[in-house]
């Protein structure tokens, strides 16, 4: 089974023309819909996921659970995945929201000991308007994690690589 194909473009058109070369990649084939694998890079080890569109609502939805003893539950923050890394890609544009496990938990995304995360959020880039006021408080915090990616090789590849690097 091959990688996401956001995953191989992020890889072709970003990461490896900013000096970041993913490896160890593993696909998550219970959640192959939403394009789930892990991967290391320098070392780290990443949880990759693409956002779906939903009929209903704006955004990308994408679910961040995993299995443990046959029932799903949110990811820990001592889990071994530093960063999260959630692509979006639609007729207007392409990108990854990149998190280190820090700012998730403080979103209260991923569970600590004391208070029990998410098994799925809702994200919206920067290209998506007109939300209502919780879904702009959400883009406001996600689109501080926001690099886009652009086909015309127009990607700020030190964005990238400091996204990686500065927690």
């Amino acid at each position: 089974m091959l990688p996401h194909p956001d995953f191989s473009l992020a890889t072709q058109i970003a990461y490896i023309p900013s000096g970041l070369y993913p490896s160890l990649i593993k696909i998550e084939e219970e959640s192959v819909e939403y394009g789930a694998l892990t991967f290391t890079l320098d070392g780290k080890l990443i949880t990759f996921r693409t956002g779906k569109i939903t009929p209903t609502k704006p955004g990308f939805f994408v679910t961040l659970w995993q299995r443990v003893n046959g029932l799903t539950k949110p990811h820990h923050i001592t889990d071994s995945s530093e960063f999260f890394v959630i692509s979006v890609h639609d007729n207007i544009g392409f990108g990854q929201f990149i998190f280190h496990k820090s700012v998730l938990l403080q979103q209260s995304v991923i569970s600590s000991d004391s208070k029990e995360g998410k098994r799925g959020i809702r994200l919206y880039p920067p290209w998506i308007q007109n939300l209502n006021k919780q879904a702009k408080r959400s883009q406001d915090w996600q689109c501080k994690h926001f690099i886009k990616f652009d086909s015309s090789s127009n990607v700020k590849y030190l964005d990238l690589i400091n996204a990686f690097n500065n927690h």
